[in-house]
This record gives C-alpha cells, structure tokens and sequence, in this order.
C-alpha cells in the first residue's frame, strides 16, 4: 500500500499540569489526514503557556484498525528562550498500539516522508 493512500488518525495535543492524557481537555485536535490533505500534513501552533506536560496522542478514525498512524514531522517547542526539540527531550513514557514509539522513523521503522519528501526528524507512532 502507499502511503499517500493511507490515512492518519486524530491527533490530539493535551497539555496540562495536574492531569493525565486520559483526562485532560485536549488543546488541539487535528482534522483526519487522508491523500486528499494538501501536502498530506496538517500544522500544529498551540498555546502551551502555563502547561508543565505535554502528552501527543494519536486516536484510531473509527474506520477499522488499519493504517491509523502518525508522524509528528519536526516536532518543537517554541518560547522565549529559544526552540527545543522534542524528539531532544528525555519522555517519561511512550505507548503504541502497533509497534513501538520511534523517533526520526514511522511505526513501522521505515523512513519518514511526507508529500514524497524525506524528513529527518519526527516521531512515529501508531493509535491503540
């Protein structure tokens, strides 16, 4: 299957001091990403200010098991004293419904590409 037929799930941006990912509001949630989406990415800028967690979650569309995976292209966080990457940061844990977390791969461990063109920083991650 390529990948510009797979669809992505709901990407849910959670970040909150006092609560877990299950029980947090959700900051962002992104529109599902099919070969239809234009440069078949959607771009994230949420205000995080405040928040002390950070949870990146991927939900499953509601369309079967198959390819409900997500990359989180160039991940960063942006603020006063500069930008911090967030595949650099040390994570207090990382979950996937297939496969493993990997950084700078998709789930599936291969390459990551977006529009057809490689990208070298990312995390990949599959829904439960």
């Amino acid at each position: 299957m390529k990948p510009s037929l797979w669809s992505l799930p709901i990407l849910f941006l959670v970040a909150d001091a006092t609560v877990v990912a299950e029980k947090a509001k959700p900051l962002y949630v992104s529109p599902i990403v099919t070969a239809e989406s234009p440069g078949h990415a959607v771009s994230m800028d949420v205000d995080l200010k405040g928040a002390r967690s950070l949870f990146l979650v991927v939900d499953e569309t509601g369309d079967g098991y198959g390819c409900d995976w997500a990359n989180w292209i160039e991940p960063r966080l942006v603020g006063p004293k500069g930008t911090l990457r967030l595949t650099d940061l040390k994570w207090k844990a990382a979950f996937a419904g297939w496969e493993n977390v990997k950084t700078d791969k998709s789930a599936g461990g291969q390459p990551m590409v977006v529009n057809g063109q490689p990208v070298a920083d990312g995390i990949g991650t599959h829904a439960p």
